[in-house]
C-alpha cells in the first residue's frame, strides 16, 4: 500500500512538472512573438533615422535635420564626451610641459651656481 502511495505521489509530481513546463513554453513563445513584433516595428524607424543626411562640421560637430514636429529650426549634435577628453588631455600635456620646463630651468640654475662656486671668475 505504501508503495502504491509513493508511485501515485511521484506520478502527480511528474504531471505537475509537465504542466508547469508546458505553461512556461507557452509564455516563452508569447514573449518571443512580442519581441519579434517589436523588433519588426522598430526596424522601419531605425532605418529612417540612419538614412537622414548629416553634415559634419569641425571638431566632431554634426548638423542634422531638425525635428519639425517639435518646432526645431536647427539641430546641432555636440560630442561632449570627446570634447571633454580632448580638453583633459590638453591640460595634462600643458602641465607636463610646464613641469619639464621648470625642471630644466632648475637644473640649469643649479649647474650655473655649482660652476660659479667651483670656478669663480
Amino acid at each position: 500500500m505504501a508503495m502504491f502511495k509513493a508511485i501515485v505521489v511521484v506520478m502527480l509530481m511528474l504531471a505537475a512538472e509537465a504542466s508547469a513546463s508546458e505553461a512556461q513554453r507557452q509564455t516563452d513563445a508569447a514573449s518571443a512573438e512580442r519581441i519579434r513584433a517589436a523588433l519588426l516595428a522598430a526596424q522601419g524607424s531605425v532605418l529612417a533615422e540612419l538614412t537622414q543626411p548629416t553634415i559634419k562640421l569641425r571638431d566632431g560637430l554634426s548638423l542634422v535635420p531638425p525635428d519639425q514636429a517639435q518646432g526645431q529650426v536647427i539641430q546641432l549634435k555636440i560630442p561632449i564626451g570627446e570634447l571633454a577628453v580632448k580638453a583633459a588631455r590638453s591640460f595634462a600635456v600643458a602641465r607636463r610641459e610646464r613641469m619639464e620646463r621648470k625642471a630644466h630651468e632648475e637644473v640649469t640654475k643649479a649647474l650655473q651656481d655649482f660652476f660659479q662656486q667651483r670656478w669663480p671668475q
